[in-house]
């Protein structure tokens, strides 16, 4: 049967990666039902996914009413929501990551490799000091950090650290935008302030 590999919701959507590399995005409707807004087919098991929404000052992310399920009596509740345009996928056999168009799935740009061996386990968009960013956590504990062209949908300027041994975990926390620490006792975890990345491992 069709398993869910990993997930990222953000405010009124929800993507969803399923074996065989399939991807959906899901819009979360103002009467609370989930309606299929695109689908994917990647070419590989996705194992890192993100729409976490990037902040509008930095262009990759619009202020909407959340859809209707269709429902003309929930027409009058919708309200204003922020909506990512981009999501990040990392891949399993070619240790890539690569940026997405949202709500279409298409590719917004080239994948970037990550590693010659490891894995991407996490990944996290967000904006810091009006600056785009990409963390991604490792399966060996490394944590890769890119700077993102939200119009080119590209990555540059990677910045590689060792965290520790074990697969990193990602959590925003805080206001929009703007995470925070956050340790998980299972695995090392990476979080970024407003100017600054903290990061906690093994």
């Amino acid at each position: 049967g069709t398993t869910v590999t990993t997930a990222s919701a953000a405010h009124c959507q929800v993507a969803v990666a399923l074996s065989g590399g399939r991807l959906v995005l899901l819009d979360v409707c103002s009467d609370g039902t989930l309606r299929q807004a695109a689908e994917a087919t990647m070419p590989q098991e996705v194992s890192s996914l993100c729409i976490t929404p990037l902040l509008p000052a930095a262009g990759a992310a619009r202020l909407v009413a959340a859809p209707s399920g269709g429902d003309a009596s929930s027409a009058g509740h919708s309200r204003p929501v922020r909506v990512a345009t981009l999501a990040a996928v990392g891949l399993w056999e070619s240790n890539t990551v690569q940026l997405l168009r949202l709500p279409s799935l298409e590719p917004a740009g080239a994948p970037v490799t990550l590693s010659d061996e490891y894995q991407s386990r996490a990944a996290q968009l967000v904006t810091m000091d009006g600056v785009d960013r990409l963390f991604v956590g490792m399966g060996d504990g490394t944590l890769v950090h890119f700077v993102v062209d939200a119009a080119a949908g590209t990555l540059a300027s990677r910045n590689v650290v060792q965290v520790g041994s074990r697969p990193i975990t990602l959590d925003l926390h805080g206001g929009e935008g703007t995470p925070s620490p956050s340790q998980d006792e299972a695995a090392p975890s990476a979080s970024a302030g407003h100017t600054h990345v903290l990061v906690a491992g093994d």
